[in-house]
């Protein structure tokens, strides 16, 4: 990685913690995965099948568990998880 890589990495990384710390997230990205996998494991097993995607909006860790392949019937898991605290807002599941 570059010099130039790393500052850049570097201003991410301080943006991000100052965004957290102004809007009074506590819980992070790795942190709302975890706990939204941990369930998803419970409720579906195998997690292979799916591919995921984080997105935080109004103070919420929205993850949502999509097939891979399309082809397939169902769908997985959806979460809304609040990120000052950790707990479930929402939950859906298809199957």
């Amino acid at each position: 990685m570059t010099y130039k890589m790393k500052c850049i990495l570097l201003k991410i990384i301080t943006m991000e913690v100052l965004i957290n710390i102004m809007s009074n997230i506590t819980i992070t990205k790795e942190q709302a995965l975890a706990i939204a996998k941990k369930d998803a494991e419970k409720e579906y097993g195998d997690l292979s099948y799916y591919e995921v995607s984080c997105t935080l909006k109004d103070e919420a860790w929205h993850i949502d568990y999509a097939l891979i392949d399309k082809s397939l019937l169902g769908g997985g898991p959806h979460y809304i998880i609040s990120a000052t605290d950790g707990t479930f807002i929402d939950i859906r599941y298809e199957q």
